[in-house]
């Protein structure tokens, strides 16, 4: 085929493009924030033997070369250019003053602590905008806040009872109309952040906008979960696990089994419990593995993720009812809300609470009748079921996937560990192998643009998950990284993976071949 012949070269520059955390946010996350994060370096693999050079290298290159590092002058020649490129810098007029800066491990921090409250009560307010009706005050950045209005400035650096913004907020004069007023913590927070100086941040510029320089709420809460001891988060967890399972279950109390980075509420019987959740902390780092550092935020924050197995499809819909506001879509029985507090998995299982058979020796069934019977237990197991809802989930909270994407991804992440034979798998891949039979390049671009029934875009993405995690193993995760910032970036995902020489007609040929020969198909119309 043309892209199995085509030179084909690892690309990496362009498919990380996952969106990061605003400036101060960045700078406020990795001061403050312990990282354990399942994810290997995400430097590129070298390119493959016999697939043509990496266009990787020139990149590579470019970011080795140290910064400032400058050639020494030899000889009369160079110390004279020396000399006068040094007169010149000396001839240079000073630029101005930047603003007095916190240190990285201030005990109070303007993005962290003021900035958020200004945002929220005061911005709305005071922007260029509205700056000629409200006195001349526009805080919508660091420098416009320390200016003040047409009054003068409101902040004395060092001195809170000189500062008229402390007086304002103290005595409830600020904010006005119906916004409401600030909270006494809040207000305590700018009288000290001024008392200490009125500090901006150390790497944060004072031109910013302030909505860049806050920390969201999100990360706010990241932070305070890592102040919390271990066992106060866990605390915290099975204080809501409880009421949510009560809201689903009236069938008594879930038992918690206890992990690393998971606890399980279930009625499993023990030996299971621990399967499932050794089984969980493998696929969180094979998962971590392919969504990357910026993907698998989700899944390496210091607050654990909480898996609900329910023995009845009852308890799970009333759950979905009751935690979710929503009804359950038909058929399904298993789904993951890693984007909210007290992240969780939620799912059916297979053996309604029951023991696992033990592992018993193939047989083929001697009749039509036996292979009816060994067909009519559970197609997949419980930890297969909860590893497609965490990987679909997980890459859900990474970014903003294409569902083909997300939903495969799931399915293939489950697939390493359920059994090869698993019916499950072989529907999906029937159901591909059908969508191959009616005309590979429509039913495929359908698919590509999340088109088509559920069914369908799951199996399709399946098999192009499995398609490139088995051919293209090295390439996999940049190209569901780069997938990670929308179902837009394919045609550059594909290029930085394989080249600018392969575009989406050699990607869908190889995929579609691939369907073919493994799948079986009907024939191609």
């Amino acid at each position: 085929m043309l892209m199995r012949n085509a030179r084909w070269g690892l690309r990496l520059l362009g498919i990380l493009t996952g969106s990061g955390l605003c400036l101060g946010g960045a700078a406020l996350m990795a001061q403050d924030t312990p990282t354990d994060t399942p994810t290997p370096s995400t430097k590129a693999p070298k390119a493959k033997k016999g697939l043509g050079k990496s266009v990787a290298k020139k990149g590579e290159m470019d970011d080795e070369k140290p910064e400032g590092d400058m050639p020494r002058a030899k000889g009369k020649r160079g110390a004279a250019r020396t000399t006068k490129k040094a007169e010149t810098k000396a001839a240079t007029p000073a630029p101005a003053p930047a603003p007095a800066t916190a240190a990285a491990d201030s005990a109070i921090k303007f993005s962290r602590d003021v900035a958020p409250i200004l945002v929220g009560n005061c911005v709305g307010c005071h922007n260029p905008r509205t700056k000629a009706r409200n006195g001349g005050f526009d805080l919508s950045t660091f420098n416009g806040l320390m200016a003040g209005g047409k009054s003068g400035k409101v902040i004395v650096g060092g001195k809170p009872e000189e500062s008229r913004l402390v007086e304002l907020v103290s005595t409830q004069d600020m904010p006005r109309g119906n916004r409401g007023k600030l909270s006494e913590e809040a207000v305590g927070r700018i009288e000290r952040w001024v008392k200490a100086g009125a500090l901006l941040d150390a790497g944060v510029e004072a031109t910013a906008a302030l909505e860049k320089i806050a920390a969201t709420p999100e990360q706010l809460r990241q932070l305070e979960l890592a102040r919390q001891t271990p066992e106060q988060r866990d605390k915290k967890i099975q204080e809501v696990a409880a009421d949510r399972w009560k809201k689903a279950s009236s069938k008594g109390s879930p038992e918690m089994t206890a992990g690393k980075n998971f606890l399980l509420f279930s009625n499993l019987p023990k030996p299971r419990a621990e399967r499932l959740l050794k089984s969980m902390e493998a696929q969180r780092t094979s998962l971590g593995g392919i969504l990357g550092r910026e993907g698998s935020k989700a899944l390496s924050g210091p607050e654990k993720i909480s898996l609900y197995v329910f023995n009845d499809v009852a308890s799970y819909v009333e759950f979905v009812r009751s935690v979710e506001s929503r009804e359950n879509e038909q058929g399904i029985e298993a789904h993951g809300r890693l984007d909210v507090e007290q992240p969780y998995v939620a799912a059916v299982d297979p053996l309604n609470g029951g023991e696992e058979a033990a592992p018993a020796k193939a047989k083929a069934p001697r009749s039509k009748k036996a292979a009816t019977e060994a067909e009519s237990g559970p197609d997949r197991s419980l930890a297969g079921v909860v590893s497609e809802a965490l990987g679909a989930s997980a890459a859900n909270a990474g970014g903003k996937p294409p569902r083909w994407l997300s939903q495969g991804l799931g399915a293939y992440l489950a697939l390493q560990i359920d059994p090869r034979g698993s019916t499950y798998y072989s529907k999906m891949r029937s159901a591909a192998g059908q969508q191959y039979g009616l005309g590979w390049d429509a039913k495929a671009n359908e698919t590509l643009g999340d088109q088509g029934d559920p069914e369908t875009v799951r199996a399709l993405g399946f098999s192009l998950c499995e398609w490139m995690g088995t051919s293209h193993r090295a390439e996999f995760p940049y190209f569901v990284q780069g997938l990670l910032a929308g179902r837009e970036k394919l045609d550059e995902a594909v290029r930085g993976c394989f080249g600018d020489q392969v575009g989406r007609q050699d990607f869908l040929d190889e995929w579609g071949a691939f369907v073919a020969s493994r799948y079986g198909t009907g024939r191609r119309r």
